[in-house]
């Protein structure tokens, strides 16, 4: 079995699962000179799995203005408040860094109507009238499988309206709360909510604006599902509903039947990728390695199209939305009658994704054997419906006999932690409606397609490949942090004023924190509400300024809610700072400018250089006193340099004691070292080409130079299919898998580094040959230390078995049997000492080449003809009873009469024909019990003889059996196992030892040399 291909099928499936889911007035706020107010709060971001800080700007001006106008800085400001909301502590603060008051949050931890949300208010002056704001924050994406769950949801209890019938009852149990808060007339609401919350934002001020109370309602939602059927959700009466969407998130498109929502859509996914990775850069750091996986050339560059063509064929299985949630009864074979609806089985799956603790990949573990059997079932089905074939009925009853029998084994995975979440009936409909989904049946259509057997099907041909590459592609639009950080682009903050510093000129004697506190008070006096830190520093550890010193005053300046330009313009007396960062943290942008004073005269020091035995040196040079060396231009990289010892690559320069160039001072001479770094430029490898037969140590025959910078570790040999090869059965290609790592203290160099796919520049030699370009892989270790290392396939072509040269090969050594098979020729018994032929390729020190030989004097065996034996070939199960009988003398059967055909009838086997070369011994061999066939009257005469089916033979033919204090020594025969006496007795008889490390290998096929080597210790020694 391929585990890996069946992990693969399962990473789709998972994939696709996951797809189908998504009072009294207060004070003012004081805004500044432009209007806005600025602060902090934290909202939930899914990738940290946390909360994170994020900053703000605002106005209670937008409130009054007119509620359909675009307004993207409100729209970014709400999508913040949206992501807080995953719990009332977050939403709260949020609403509280806003001015609000009265704050409150309702039916949290409630399973009432599954409603939950945070109200606050706040007065606005309004040219002298007092209007009243209150903000409703829905709880949306950290909410559990009930919330989740609305997504999917069109009938509650049986009913059915026009709107998601969920959030119809959430949006209504809201209006209900919001009778009994007493706001005035002149009250402006401000709704909004992200995913599932921004679903019951958009219900609820669409009821709201029905009334004719006149509410002015600004409602701001994003990656909100489809909610409502009505024809007149797009009218101008829910104008001021703003449905923030992007046209690759899965989730706004479900439920599909025409399904929209109230207000107008704004497709707001137009920034580059690279533009959004940029802002969720700054926005949160844990967002940067997610994005970095985001790939652009998933589904050919067009998530949207993918996605459409996926609901198309979703619209397909369920055509209406009558048919999503009405009870289906199916007649299941041996099961009988079961009631299902599609809404229950995406509710199942709900309950399955957000309902339960731990990993989603290990609920469905139990599917993996399954991945087969259900792609097939959807095969079979779109064969039926293509071309009608006259088994149709029995093809379609055996499709849902494998989805049952699927559902049955999730549902007993899923009840072993506690309980099921979902009724099997359910399960059957998740299987039911998603397999067809995610399974490529377009072949099927085909006109000349034919349905494969069931024992050569591969899910893996069906399973659509950019389902196992895209998903972070499918869920990237789904993220507050993507979200916050594409409207960000769409409403950039105002840009920050200049910020200009002044201090009294520094001179000798001032204490340390004079000239920091007086720039900092500067800053204060600017009165900017964005500008919330100003702190300074001198980067020195002296407690007062001395005569002839150079000094560097550092300022770090926190900007929230403004944006900052590439180079801001900051001043310090008037000057511009020798050097200025920008960095991102805790939703601020942090400046760091440093300005540098002399003190009094200023005193020179000198700078040295020493190359460490590579490379050049530079020219000494002189400098102030005091000077910081991350102000000076360091000498010019040296790069590689390679000499008689290796290549070497340039690492800076240290002083003495280790202190790298920028974090070193000049406070007296000072001598800098070169670092040096041992570079791999080139990669030599020996692989020793495996002969067939070979198998263990032989296939791992993998060296480097033993004074390589760099080790190796051997990963397996495959063949073209993947599947791992044991044992090497013919000269087919083949290749070694294996990694090359460097050793501590050593790099491996790369051209490209900001590709996550790196090139290895040098040369790579396997057995002399240029390997060309070489890709290097990246790893972190548990430090988050990233690692690099060479991850290669080497093709190569087994050598033939090798041939002894000890024998003479004069056309005697062998000679051809009857038949058409290894051991089939006329052998005159095992009385009988003629000569026995010699084979040219059994070597006379080969392991079984006493064998051999005994069973070629005893006339078990002629060979294969053109005097070789074959001894790494596998055997037949005709070959297998003809070497048995053979060593009793090749008896004739007894025919039509006998016994033994009594029940079966004679011939017993109906693909065992009479004029056979292994007729008689086949049929010999059933009347003396040593062979039984496989069933159905079969023996399958031509099927390679696999190690249990030889042992099992053997002990037949020797009525063999174990004692019964005798355990098994091998860890891959089950107890109970149709062979288990079988193998036990030849392990305690000394017929097997096992391949290795305690293992039998019983599916693995026995070479001739095998046989007659069990055969010589059983009868010959």
């Amino acid at each position: 079995m391929n585990i890996k291909r069946y992990l693969r099928a399962a990473q789709a499936l998972l994939l696709t699962l996951a797809l189908v889911l998504g009072s009294v007035p207060g004070a003012a706020f004081a805004a500044g000179d432009d209007g806005l107010f600025y602060g902090k709060a934290e909202y939930y971001s899914k990738i940290s799995k946390s909360y994170v800080t994020a900053g703000f700007y605002c106005s209670d001006d937008w409130f009054l203005g007119d509620p359909a106008a675009r307004n993207d800085g409100l729209a970014l400001v709400s999508a913040k408040l949206a992501a807080s909301a995953g719990d009332a502590d977050h939403g709260e603060a949020f609403l509280e860094a806003l001015g609000f008051d009265n704050i409150a949050s309702k039916r949290f931890a409630s399973s009432e109507n599954d409603c939950a949300y945070t109200v606050g208010t706040k007065t606005i002056d309004n040219g002298g009238k007092v209007v009243t704001l209150a903000a409703v924050v829905f709880q949306g994406d950290n909410y559990g499988d009930k919330g989740w769950q609305q997504n999917v949801t069109v009938n509650v209890d049986g009913v059915d309206t026009e709107d998601q019938a969920s959030y119809e009852a959430c949006a209504k149990a809201f209006l209900s709360d919001l009778e009994g808060m007493g706001l005035g007339e002149d009250t402006v609401f401000w709704l909004c909510g992200q995913s599932r919350g921004g679903a019951v934002a958009n219900l609820a001020a669409a009821y709201m604006l029905d009334g004719d109370n006149g509410a002015k309602v600004f409602c701001r939602t994003f990656e909100s599902p489809a909610t409502t059927q009505s024809a007149s959700a797009g009218s101008s009466l829910y104008a001021c509903i703003h449905n923030y969407t992007a046209d690759d998130d899965p989730v706004v498109m479900l439920p599909i039947w025409g399904m929209g929502r109230y207000g107008q859509d704004i497709i707001y996914n137009t920034a580059s990728v690279d533009e959004v990775k940029g802002e969720l850069e700054k926005l949160n750091p844990d967002a940067v390695r997610y994005a970095e996986e985001y790939d652009t050339s998933a589904f050919g560059g067009d998530v949207k199209g993918f996605l459409e063509g996926l609901m198309d064929k979703l619209g397909s299985v369920v055509k209406a939305r009558p048919d999503y949630s009405k009870t289906i009864a199916e007649e299941i074979p041996g099961e009988g009658k079961i009631e299902y609806s599609w809404q229950g089985g995406l509710q199942a799956l709900c309950h399955i994704i957000f309902g339960m603790d731990g990993e989603i990949l290990s609920k469905f573990m139990s599917l993996l054997p399954y991945l087969d059997p259900l792609a097939y079932s959807a095969v079979e089905e779109r064969y039926v419906l293509e071309h009608s074939p006259a088994d149709s009925a029995e093809l379609l009853a055996d499709a849902s006999l494998k989805r049952w029998d699927a559902a049955a084994a999730l549902y007993d995975s899923l009840s072993e932690s506690g309980g099921s979440p979902a009724e099997k009936a359910d399960l059957y409909a998740l299987l039911r409606l998603l397999i067809p989904l995610i399974t490529n049946t377009d072949a099927v259509a085909d006109e000349d397609f034919e349905l494969p057997s069931e024992d050569s099907f591969y899910s893996g041909d069906y399973f659509s490949i950019s389902m196992l590459t895209g998903a972070s592609s499918l869920v990237f639009s789904h993220h507050p942090d993507v979200i916050i950080a594409r409207l960000s682009l769409m409403a950039p903050a105002p840009e920050m004023e200049e910020i200009a510093l002044e201090i009294s000129t520094p001179a000798a004697g001032d204490e340390a924190g004079k000239a920091p506190s007086e720039a900092a008070e500067s800053a204060e006096g600017l009165g900017y509400l964005w500008l919330e830190r100003a702190e300074g520093s001198w980067l020195s550890e002296d407690s007062e300024l001395k005569d002839g010193k150079k000094y560097h005053l550092q300022m770090v300046l926190e900007v929230t809610g403004r944006s900052v330009p590439e180079s801001p313009a900051v001043l310090l007396n008037g000057s511009k700072p020798e050097s200025l960062d920008i960095s991102y943290e805790d939703g601020s942008a942090v400046i760091t400018a440093t300005w540098a004073f002399a003190v009094g005269e200023p005193s020179s020091v000198t700078v040295r250089f020493d190359s460490n035995g590579h490379g050049s040196t530079p020219e000494a040079f002189s400098v102030n006193e005091g000077t910081l060396f991350r102000f000076v231009d360091e000498p010019e990289d040296q790069g590689d340099v390679r000499d008689e010892s290796g290549t070497w690559r340039f690492n800076g320069w240290t002083t003495g004691d280790g202190t790298p160039w920028a974090e070193a001072a000049a406070d007296g001479d000072v001598t800098f070292y070169a670092d040096w770094l041992r570079v791999i430029d080139e990669i030599i490898v020996s692989y020793e080409i495996p002969r067939v037969g070979d198998r263990g140590k032989a296939l791992e025959k993998l060296s480097i130079p033993e004074d390589a910078p760099y080790k190796i570790v051997f990963e397996g040999v495959y063949d073209e299919d993947w599947y791992e090869v044991s044992r090497v059965k013919n000269t087919k290609p083949l290749m070694v898998s294996f990694t090359i790592y460097p050793k501590d203290g050593v790099i491996l160099p790369y051209d490209q580094p900001e590709e996550w796919e790196r090139l290895f520049p040098g040369t790579m030699l396997i057995n002399g040959e240029d390997q060309g370009t070489v890709e290097v892989g990246t790893e972190y270790l548990d430090d988050d230390v990233e690692v690099l290392f060479v991850h290669y396939q080497y093709s190569f072509e087994p050598l033939p078995a090798e041939k002894s040269s000890d024998d003479d090969d004069d056309g005697s050594s062998g000679r051809s049997g009857s038949g058409s098979g290894g051991g089939s020729g006329s052998g005159s018994g095992s009385g009988q000492d003629t000569a026995a032929p010699v084979f040219i390729d059994v070597a006379k020190d080969a392991w079984y080449a006493e064998a051999v030989a005994w069973a070629a004097k005893k006339g078990v065996t002629d060979g294969t003809g053109n005097g070789l034996f074959s001894p790494d070939a596998p055997c037949t199960r005709a070959q297998m009873a003809a070497f048995i009988w053979k060593l009793h003398g090749s008896p004739a059967p007894t025919g039509e009469g006998s016994s033994a055909y009594e029940e079966v009838g004679y011939p017993p086997f109906s693909d065992v024909p009479a004029d056979a070369w292994y007729a008689d011994a086949v049929l010999w061999a059933f009347e003396n019990g040593v062979v039984n066939g496989i069933g159905e009257g079969l023996f399958a005469p031509n099927k390679t003889l696999s190690r249990a089916e030889c042992v099992t033979m053997l002990s037949r033919c020797a009525n063999g059996k174990a004692t019964d204090d005798y355990e098994c020594p091998f860890t891959d025969v089950p107890t109970g196992a149709w062979y288990e006496e079988a193998v036990r007795w030849a392990s305690q008889k000394g017929l097997v030892k096992g391949r290795s490390e305690g293992l039998f290998v019983p599916e693995d096929y026995c070479t001739r040399a095998e046989i007659v080597t069990m055969l010589y210790r059983l009868f010959g020694e």
